[in-house]
């Protein structure tokens, strides 16, 4: 256990971001995020989505990449977000006490 130190590490840090993702998602235009609360939260599928919704697969998948780039901005407001060549999370800091959506 003490070798996987940086799991718990990483673990704490998803679980503290984790309870931004609903506010930040709320704080989207109605539309959008709906959207991301179907595929993101709910775990729907986005081929399902775009059936259940009668629409162009493609066009949601535009969609979804336009809201996540908007709930990656809203984020990236409130937080430093430090990002690895992979694209994934290392580590957070807010960059205020004034983030409301948090």
């Amino acid at each position: 256990p003490e070798d996987l130190w940086y799991s718990n590490d990483e673990k704490g840090m998803y679980e503290q971001l984790s309870n931004c993702v609903v506010p930040f998602i709320n704080a989207l235009p109605v539309s959008e995020a709906q959207l991301l609360t179907t595929i993101e939260i709910d775990g729907m599928s986005q081929k399902e989505y775009a059936q259940k919704h009668n629409m162009n697969y493609s066009t949601l998948k535009s969609r979804v990449h336009k809201s996540r780039e908007k709930l990656f901005s809203l984020f990236n407001d409130c937080c430093a977000l430090s990002i690895d060549e992979k694209g994934n999370l290392v580590s957070f800091e807010a960059k205020s006490s004034g983030c409301s959506s948090c």
